[in-house]
């Protein structure tokens, strides 16, 4: 199979892209999930961050975070695309669990031959505060997307979600 899908979740801080987006890796079994934080948390472990998002740490992430993005737009998505690059004969299905920019989108689709966008929500989700205004912090709110997943229920729920959302993707690759 030469198709090649990625699947990228957007939504607050809190509401579940990571643990679907492992969910969704186990359903489909040709997929592997990476982050777009990856480089940012790398950078952030070098300067002795301890690894907690309470507001020190979300603070130093969404800063680093920004000082890339300043310096080169792309520089986090192009990080991923580098990362899946080097292993991307194994698996069909790249999955994002924190796309937080239109402008990893657009990337991502220069790369794939499909990309859909899958914003989770859940009620309790988000930061408050400085954290919850910064910009990486409000894209998911009006991101064009493919689907909606509420994560307002169980785990067994979202397990179950992110089993439909596999079947999909699977069809998709078959079609290829």
């Amino acid at each position: 199979m030469d198709k090649k899908v990625a699947v990228l979740l957007c939504g607050p801080a809190c509401s579940g892209k990571t643990t679907f987006a492992m969910y969704l890796n186990a359903a489909i079994r040709r997929s592997i999930v990476l982050s777009m934080a990856t480089g940012v948390k790398d950078v952030a472990t070098k300067m002795s961050w301890d690894g907690e998002k309470d507001t020190r740490g979300r603070k130093l992430l969404q800063d680093i975070g920004s000082i890339g993005r300043e310096y080169w737009e792309d520089l986090w998505v192009m990080q991923a695309v580098s990362s899946f690059s080097s292993i991307a004969m194994k698996y069909d299905v790249l999955i994002i669990d924190d796309t937080r920019y239109r402008n990893e989108v657009d990337v991502l689709g220069t790369y794939f031959d499909d990309v859909m966008v899958i914003r989770l929500h859940r009620v309790d989700a988000g930061l408050s505060g400085n954290a919850a205004k910064h910009e990486s912090e409000l894209w998911y709110k009006t991101a064009p997307v493919s689907g909606h997943i509420s994560n307002n229920g169980t785990l067994d729920e979202l397990r179950n979600a992110a089993q439909g959302v596999a079947e999909f993707v699977l069809e998709v690759l078959d079609a290829g």
